[in-house]
């Protein structure tokens, strides 16, 4: 289950968390897994930026094995079909 929190105040930032269920055959501690971070729009509807700010356990413990940095855990979304030049200027100049 992926979550997001509507727009906060005027700025372009959201709270967003993902939630997930395993059978815990391969984890450590927890059968539920989740994370949650912050998101930020940078062109509405077309690119997102998602930072994770707290992880389960295991999902941390993961990352700390495999020594994922901090910078590489942020994703981005681009919605590349809704770059059509008219929805763009329509939806982001006016």
């Amino acid at each position: 289950v992926n979550l997001k929190s509507p727009q906060l105040f005027i700025l372009p930032v959201k709270v967003f968390v993902d939630v997930m269920a395993a059978d815990g055959r391969n984890l450590k501690n927890e059968k539920i897994l989740w994370d949650t971070g912050i998101n930020i729009t940078l062109i509405k509807d077309i690119i997102e930026v998602y930072i994770p700010v707290l992880h389960s356990q295991d999902i941390k413990e993961q990352l700390d094995i495999n020594k994922v940095s901090k910078a590489n855990r942020i994703r981005f979304t681009l919605n590349i079909h809704k770059l059509t030049p008219k929805d763009f200027i329509k939806n982001n100049l006016f």
